[in-house]
């Protein structure tokens, strides 16, 4: 399956809901933020209200991307955009289209947010996925700000705060998560897409590669919401191994030959490590064959020190 073939031969910009002669389309954005969105009714809301509050002296443009929803999104993402043309992009995708099944009908792959970010047209993406949503109404003008005086950044994030499926307040993280990003946007290097379970951790790995992060205290927090609807929220500790297991392996793959080939090697042994301990202690005869992988003495290395020093985690 050639997936890079299929994300372009698949990619339709006629999607646009009403048209490319809207007021957004005839602007010249600074940032474009994409919004993912799948049967998020309950909370678009308040994502697409967190981002049109936001107060900048830039001009941006808001793309949606809504994946064909049968619980009212839909509905939801039209009304907004049909009530603010001047900042909305929204594309109604078709799922068939869109994602990318197994033999078994299984999904395992999606094009949505990769679309988006192709027809974006800021100098900076920024994202906020549709049940997640920002409380900094300064968000986008304190990343643009510092990314435009420090050219070296080509990647800025903040603090975040989970919130469960009631509102109430679980903790604070200081990771890079999708609603709290702004990157530049080019990805003329970008190698071929494979089959990368996790794509925030792949976009993470390239932007890497580009510049430096940065970390920013003075932005309030962006919300995370933990649901039953969330992608992760029915996966088993099995499964969630084997997707950290795929994903580590797909993004060695894609950058093996650069500068963080043993780094991104060490990762990917260190999940195939904590894979062959599951299987072990469920007494799962698939282990023999996980054991038959090598793993290389310089990857074990850097897994107890990533280990001894907490700084992976398994999400």
């Amino acid at each position: 399956m050639d997936i890079q073939q299929l994300y372009v031969e698949r990619f339709n910009p006629d999607e646009e809901y009403l048209g490319t002669i809207k007021e957004v389309n005839q602007i010249e954005p600074l940032v474009s933020v994409c919004t993912t969105t799948y049967q998020h009714a309950d909370y678009i809301e308040d994502c697409i209200e967190g981002i049109l509050m936001q107060k900048t002296d830039f001009p941006i443009e808001i793309i949606v991307g809504e994946d064909e929803s049968t619980d009212g999104t839909r509905r939801i993402c039209k009304k907004y955009a049909s009530e603010h043309p001047d900042k909305i992009r929204l594309f109604l995708r078709d799922r068939n289209t869109s994602s990318v099944f197994d033999e078994n009908g299984k999904r395992v792959f999606g094009f949505n947010g990769k679309w988006l970010r192709k027809s974006a047209r800021g100098k900076y993406i920024a994202m906020c996925e549709g049940d997640d949503y920002w409380t900094d109404p300064l968000k986008l003008q304190k990343q643009v700000e510092f990314m435009e005086a420090n050219p070296e950044v080509v990647l800025t994030y903040h603090r975040h705060e989970n919130e469960d499926s009631d509102g109430k307040f679980i903790d604070y993280r200081d990771k890079p998560l999708p609603c709290t990003l702004m990157f530049i946007n080019d990805f003329s290097d970008m190698p071929p897409m494979n089959i990368c379970p996790n794509g925030d951790r792949l976009l993470l790995t390239f932007f890497s590669l580009k510049g430096s992060f940065k970390y920013l205290e003075d932005i309030a927090p962006s919300v995370r919401r933990h649901h039953e609807g969330g992608l992760m929220s029915m996966v088993s500790e099995e499964e969630k191994l084997d997707r950290q297991v795929r994903t580590w392996s797909s993004i060695y793959e894609a950058f093996k030959d650069t500068k963080i080939s043993e780094k991104l090697r060490a990762k990917k042994d260190m999940f195939i490590y904590r894979q062959m301990l599951y299987s072990w202690q469920a007494g799962d005869e698939k282990l023999v064959n996980i054991l038959s992988y090598p793993l290389q003495a310089k990857s074990l290395k850097l897994y107890k020190h990533f280990i001894r020093n907490r700084k992976l985690s398994d999400k």
